[in-house]
């Protein structure tokens, strides 16, 4: 949605503040990492969990804004849970 509508110069409004964290993972990351799992022979394990890790909001707006001039990134106020999935991705890793 972020890059999607800025690219489309559609404005882009997020209700919690850029200092709240995601887990933003680009869909090129997510494809290559799965292509390579494919590759391993005799896994240990059959699940993987891939992330590229927590990233703050306005981090990537800012990224955004760069690759976009004129992008219209708003944020507003509302509370979040407090909480960032950080998810492990040792074994993907390993393996």
């Amino acid at each position: 949605m972020l890059a999607e509508n800025s690219v489309k110069g559609k404005p882009v409004e997020f209700p919690y503040p850029p200092s709240v964290e995601f887990d933003w993972t680009y869909v090129k990351d997510l494809a290559r990492t799965c292509a390579q799992s494919c590759q391993v022979k005799k896994p240990k394990h059959n699940i993987f969990i891939i992330s590229s890790g927590a990233n703050l909001l306005g981090t990537a707006a800012n990224y955004v804004q760069e690759m976009i001039p004129g992008a219209r990134i708003r944020f507003g106020n509302e509370p979040t849970l407090g909480w960032v999935n950080r998810f492990d991705t040792s074994r993907a890793r390993q393996e």
